[in-house]
């Protein structure tokens, strides 16, 4: 009877007789003299021994060979604690990335710029030294210049009858909620031909006096000042009053002669104002009629 017997040497099973077991006998493939001790029954069939080309390695698993490898897509992906895991390659958007944050943080800073600015310049009353243009009406009857441009709103006739109707444009400054005007009034023919035959300008002070009148209570105001002026061909009043919302400067004039007869009221409405600021002399000397 033979018993199987592993080669220590190269690894590979032989039979020697029964009655050599534990006598020395040579391995028929790599001639090795080898023990004749049999692999233990309750063990099972013994383990080869690991041949020679695995005395290099160290421990009793051998290392992968390389056309056993995990193939690339079949890799489990590297934990956060390898310290040898791989960079991550750059991101070709960071640049743009830091464009866009510097944008974004010019834009917030302009914004918050004007924020500011608006909130200091918010309900000031004051009107502006700039953005001054000439409005001329859509009549073309007359021009004069403003802060802004104007809306349009009608004049209701005058209650004592010497005028019929007519415009009136508003320019308001949202920012500073100041207001600056101009309108006009057609007069009544047989009053303006009255009025031009008054060399003495009673007859015109009456309709402008009824005027001031109807303006102190659009503006919700209280007459202050006003006194006589004399404008081009026409007869008017300058006057100054007191609003919720600051101080107004007017001037109302009426022109009785030439193709329009008219009631001319143009003024400001500001907290900054006085008959001789910069404001005021503009607005006043720009007015002009086409006649």
């Amino acid at each position: 009877m033979f018993v199987p017997v592993g080669c220590t040497s190269c690894g590979k099973l032989f039979q020697v007789p029964e009655a050599a077991l534990g006598q020395t006998a040579q391995c028929p493939w790599c001639q090795a003299a080898q023990p004749g001790a049999p692999p233990s029954p309750a063990a099972g069939p013994a383990e080869p021994p690991a041949p020679k080309w695995l005395k290099k390695y160290t421990g009793e698993a051998p290392p992968v060979p390389p056309a056993a490898a995990t193939k690339p897509h079949e890799q489990e992906p590297l934990s956060l604690d390898d310290d040898e895991a791989p960079a991550a390659p750059p991101d070709p958007r960071a640049p743009r990335f830091r464009l866009t944050t510097v944008a974004a943080v010019a834009g917030l800073s302009l914004a918050a710029l004007l924020l500011t600015v608006a909130a200091r310049g918010y309900g000031s009353g004051r009107v502006q030294e700039w953005f001054w243009s000439e409005y001329t009406p859509p009549d073309r009857s007359c021009s004069v210049l403003l802060p802004a441009t104007p809306s349009e709103q009608p004049v209701d006739t005058n209650p004592d009858g010497f005028a019929t109707g007519g415009k009136r444009y508003v320019a308001k400054g949202w920012l500073t909620r100041s207001a600056a005007w101009l309108a006009w009034n057609d007069l009544d023919p047989a009053f303006a031909k009255s009025a031009a035959a008054d060399k003495g300008g009673r007859v015109a002070s009456h309709a402008l006096r009824a005027e001031v009148v109807r303006e102190a209570a659009r503006l919700h105001g209280t007459v202050t000042k006003e006194g006589d002026i004399q404008a081009g061909s026409g007869w008017g009043y300058e006057v100054h009053m007191d609003t919720p919302r600051g101080k107004v400067i007017e001037w109302l004039v009426v022109r009785p002669s030439g193709p329009r007869p008219r009631l001319y009221v143009y003024g400001l409405e500001a907290t900054n104002i006085s008959p001789d600021s910069a404001a005021v002399r503009r607005m006043f000397t720009s007015f002009q009629t086409y006649e």
